[in-house]
C-alpha cells in the first residue's frame, strides 16, 4: 500500500490497558483525528449502581493518518503499536467500518463488546441507521444479537436485534434478511 500521496486512512492502534482515553486526547492535541468507540455500562459498587462510559474495544483506539509519518503516533504515551497485517503492512480500517461504529453510537444503540465466537446465520440489515450492514445473528440468553466484527483487530460488537428494529423513523421497518453466505455479504459491502 502506497501512503506517499498524502491521503489519510484509518488505522487501529493498540494501547496500554486503561489508556484509551489518555492516548486519544494526546493524539488529538498532536493534531490527529482519533476515535474511541464507547458504550455505557452499569456497574455495581459496594453501596450503589454507577453508570460508566467504557471503551467498546478495550486496548484499541482508531487514528486517521497517512501511514508514512508514524513516529509521532507510536511515541505517544500509552500507544504500544500500530496494528499490522503480518509484520510489515499496517492494517487499514475501512471508512465504512468506522462509519458503522459511529452510527451505532449516534443512534444510541445498546451496543456491547462481544468476546465469544459468532456462530449463527449471516444477515444483512435492509433499512435504518445500519442499512446494508452485514453480521451474524446469534441467540444469547434468549435474546437475539447482531454480531459485527472489525477484522483488523479481531474484535466484535453486539447490537440487540430489537435495537435494529427500532432504528430510523417510526414508520421504517427494519429487518434482517438471511443471505446465502458471508461472501455475498462481503461482496455487497464493497460494491457500494
Amino acid at each position: 500500500m502506497n501512503f506517499g500521496d498524502g491521503q489519510k486512512f484509518w488505522f487501529a492502534l493498540q494501547v496500554r490497558a486503561k489508556y484509551e482515553f489518555t492516548a486519544a486526547s494526546i493524539l488529538h492535541a498532536k493534531g490527529y483525528e482519533e476515535f474511541v468507540p464507547t458504550y455505557r455500562s452499569r456497574r455495581r459498587w459496594s453501596d450503589r449502581w454507577k453508570e460508566q462510559v467504557m471503551p467498546l474495544f478495550p486496548g484499541y483506539i482508531f487514528c486517521r493518518f497517512n501511514g508514512d509519518g508514524c513516529g509521532p503516533i507510536v511515541t505517544t504515551p500509552g500507544v504500544l503499536r500500530i496494528v499490522t497485517i503480518g509484520s510489515k503492512q499496517f492494517a487499514q480500517i475501512r471508512d465504512e467500518e468506522i462509519d458503522m461504529i459511529r452510527n451505532t453510537m449516534k443512534h444510541e444503540l445498546a451496543v456491547l463488546p462481544w468476546t465469544q465466537s459468532a456462530i449463527g446465520s449471516t444477515v444483512r440489515i435492509r433499512t435504518g441507521a445500519l442499512a446494508g450492514l452485514c453480521g451474524t445473528l446469534v441467540n444469547y440468553k434468549n435474546k437475539n444479537y447482531l454480531i459485527i466484527t472489525i477484522d483488523a483487530i479481531q474484535r466484535s460488537i453486539a447490537v440487540p436485534r430489537d435495537e435494529c428494529e427500532l432504528v430510523g423513523s417510526s414508520n421504517a421497518e427494519v429487518s434482517a434478511d438471511a443471505v446465502s453466505s458471508q461472501d455475498s455479504c462481503a461482496q455487497s459491502a464493497y460494491s457500494n
